[in-house]
């Protein structure tokens, strides 16, 4: 008898708790239309250990911020210390979401498409809050399997 009377206030745990989550009717378009900053990077080719490529990344590369607008407008703002003098401020590009794979993709395009030059983000879904995401890719090249595994924080 004394288990349940401590089942009303568990519950009401769960739900108080419950009331910092994100409510059931935020769309994941939604939870990503915000500001994001990437926070750690992870690679791992083959069977070899994971390599933290974050770690290791120019600190150009480490305080720039990922602006997904609404309609899939994304721009990529140069942060405080940029990587070349000559770059541009800010650069914009696209973004999508697809819903049933849960994959996600911002890309821009630097000059002509000839060229090639691009900078992408993307990967399956891992998971998504208001303050985090987790991107995953999976590639293979000749056999080899690389995993990428990249975190990104809410701005």
């Amino acid at each position: 008898m004394s288990r349940l009377r401590f089942l009303p206030i568990v519950l009401l745990s769960g739900a108080l708790l419950s009331c910092h989550s994100v409510p059931s009717t935020t769309t994941s378009e939604e939870l990503l239309t915000r500001t994001w900053r990437v926070i750690s990077l992870t690679e791992q080719v083959g069977q070899a250990p994971v390599t933290n490529l974050f770690q290791a990344s120019e600190p150009c590369w480490k305080d720039n911020l990922y602006q997904l607008h609404p309609q899939g407008v994304y721009t990529l703002l140069e942060g405080a210390t940029p990587c070349n003098a000559q770059d541009p401020a800010s650069r914009s590009g696209r973004w999508e979401f697809t819903p049933g794979t849960a994959y996600f993709r911002a890309t821009i395009v630097y000059g002509p498409p000839s060229e090639g030059a691009e900078t992408r983000l993307q990967g399956r879904i891992e998971s998504l809050t208001a303050h985090r995401l987790v991107l995953t890719q999976v590639d293979t090249l000749a056999g080899v399997i690389t995993r990428t595994r990249t975190t990104l924080q809410a701005q």
